[in-house]
C-alpha cells in the first residue's frame, strides 16, 4: 500500500508541541490513521488507541478517567466520536497536569459542534481539518498555487501540460487512498457503495438515532446534482419529498461526516447587494461522479457535464492547500444579487483578495474576464490578483493583475 506524504504532517506536530491537544477532524479513509500511526511511530512519543477496538472501547468507556490517567506519556486516540464522553476526562487531565502534547486525537465525526464537547475544550485544542488526498500529495509535492497567488507578479512556470483524459480521470479518481489504488471503475465504484454504507450505518447512526437512513442515499445524490450552486434547502426538501426540518436535520448530518462542505458567501457590511447564502459541494470528486453515476466515455463525449465537476475540484483543492498553509486565506464565493458573480475568493492577511474563475473549456473569451474587472475596479489595491483557471496549456498575463492559467497551477508551480 501507497503511504502518502501528507502537507499537513508539520503543522501537527508544531500544534502538538505547543498544545496540550490536537484533534484531527476528517471523513472516514481519508488517511487519519495511516497519518496517526505514522506520527507516533517516527515523529512522536506517544501511545496509540483506537475506539474503533470493541475492548479498547469498552475499558475507556467504564472507566474514562482510569483509563486515561494510567498512562504518563502522551496519548493517540482514534475515532474519538465513538466515546465522545471521554472528552470531560480528556479536559481534567489536561487542567490537572497543564502539559503540551498530551493528546493527539482523530476523529470521523465534527462532534465540537456538540455544545457541550466544544465548551469542555475551549481553548484547550486546536483543530485542524484532514481531507482526501490533494493533488499535490498524490504526486509527492507540496503546492506552492497559494504563495504564487498573494506574493507573486509574474507568470508561472509549469512543470506539466494537463490533457483532457488526465483531467478527467483525476476527477473520477478523486484524493480518497483506497480509490487511487483501485484496479478498475467497477473496483471503485463498488468501493465507494461499501464507503457509503459504512458512513451510514456506522457514523451517522451513533451520532443521531434516525429512521431515515435509506433516505439519506437520495439526499446526497440530490445534493451531488447541485455541487457549485446556492444552498436551497427548499427545494432540496421538495425533491426529496422530506420536510425541511427533517431535511435540515439530515444534511447537518452530511455536514458532520465532512461529505458535504460549503463555501460561505463573501460580503461586507457595507454592501446590500451582495448574496449571504454558501455554495455546496461534495468533499471529493470521485465520490460525486459516483453519486451523478458518470464515466470517462460519458465526460467524454459530453463535456457540458465536466464544469460542475471541475469547479467541486477546484473548492476541494484549495480547501485542501488551506487546510495546511501559512497564511491560512479564508475562501469565499462572490454573487450579487444582479447576477454578477465570481467561483471562488480567497481572503488573506489585510483583506487582500484573490479571485478565482474556474472555466472548462481552452478557449478564452472577453465575457470571462467581465465580473474579475468590475470587481478588481471596486476594490482596488485590495485586489490582489483575479485568475481564470481554464482548461488550456499556456499561463497567461491578460491584464493588470488579472491572469489565465491551466488548471493544473493548483497542483504544479515550479
Amino acid at each position: 500500500m501507497t503511504i502518502y506524504k501528507r502537507n499537513i504532517n508539520k503543522n501537527l506536530l508544531r500544534s502538538f508541541q505547543n498544545n496540550p491537544a490536537i484533534l484531527i477532524n476528517g471523513a472516514r479513509q481519508v488517511g487519519k490513521r495511516t497519518l496517526v500511526e505514522k506520527m507516533t511511530k517516527q515523529d512522536l512519543s506517544a501511545k496509540y488507541f483506537t475506539f474503533d477496538d470493541h475492548n479498547i472501547l469498552f475499558a475507556a468507556s467504564s472507566d474514562p478517567y482510569g483509563f486515561l490517567s494510567q498512562y504518563t506519556e502522551a496519548l493517540a486516540l482514534d475515532e474519538v466520536q465513538r466515546h465522545p464522553e471521554i472528552f470531560i476526562s480528556i479536559k481534567r487531565i489536561i487542567d490537572e497536569t497543564k502539559k503540551n502534547g498530551k493528546f493527539l486525537l482523530t476523529g470521523s465525526a465534527n462532534i465540537l459542534t456538540m455544545p457541550k464537547i466544544s465548551e469542555s475544550l475551549a481553548g484547550r485544542i486546536i483543530i485542524h481539518n484532514l481531507w482526501p488526498l490533494s493533488q499535490g500529495e498524490i504526486n509527492n509535492k507540496t503546492e506552492k498555487f497559494i504563495d504564487w497567488a498573494f506574493t507573486e507578479h509574474k507568470i508561472p512556470q509549469l512543470s506539466n501540460i494537463l490533457k483532457i483524459n488526465k483531467l478527467i480521470d483525476i476527477i473520477l479518481t478523486g484524493g480518497y487512498p483506497r480509490s487511487l489504488t483501485s484496479r478498475s471503475a467497477i473496483d471503485r465504484n463498488e468501493w465507494f457503495n461499501s464507503y457509503i454504507n459504512t458512513i451510514l450505518q456506522r457514523d451517522i447512526k451513533n451520532l443521531a438515532n434516525i429512521e431515515g437512513l435509506k433516505e439519506l442515499p437520495n439526499i446526497l445524490s440530490i445534493l451531488a446534482n447541485r455541487v457549485g450552486n446556492l444552498l436551497n434547502l427548499q427545494d432540496i426538501s421538495r425533491m426529496a419529498k422530506i420536510n425541511q426540518v427533517t431535511l435540515k436535520r439530515y444534511y447537518t448530518l452530511l455536514q458532520m461526516v465532512f461529505l458535504v462542505c460549503e463555501v460561505p458567501a463573501w460580503f461586507s457590511n457595507n454592501d446590500k447587494v451582495l448574496s449571504k447564502t454558501p455554495k455546496i459541494f461534495l468533499n471529493d470528486t470521485g465520490l460525486l461522479s459516483h453519486f451523478k453515476k458518470l464515466s470517462k466515455d460519458r465526460l467524454l463525449e459530453n463535456r457540458t457535464e465536466l464544469g460542475p465537476l471541475v469547479e467541486n475540484f477546484v473548492a476541494m483543492e484549495l480547501k485542501k492547500q488551506i487546510s495546511w498553509h501559512d497564511l491560512k486565506p479564508d475562501l469565499y464565493h462572490y454573487r450579487t444579487r444582479s447576477g454578477s458573480e465570481i467561483d471562488f475568493l480567497l481572503e488573506g492577511e489585510n483583506k487582500n483578495i484573490v479571485a478565482i474563475e474556474v472555466k472548462t473549456t481552452a478557449t478564452l473569451n472577453k465575457k470571462d474576464l467581465i465580473s474579475l474587472k468590475q470587481l478588481r475596479e471596486k476594490l482596488g489595491n485590495t485586489f490582489i490578483k483575479g485568475i481564470l483557471l481554464y482548461n488550456g496549456t499556456e499561463p497567461l498575463m491578460l491584464e493588470d493583475r488579472i491572469y489565465a492559467l491551466p488548471l493544473n497551477a493548483l497542483w504544479d508551480i515550479n
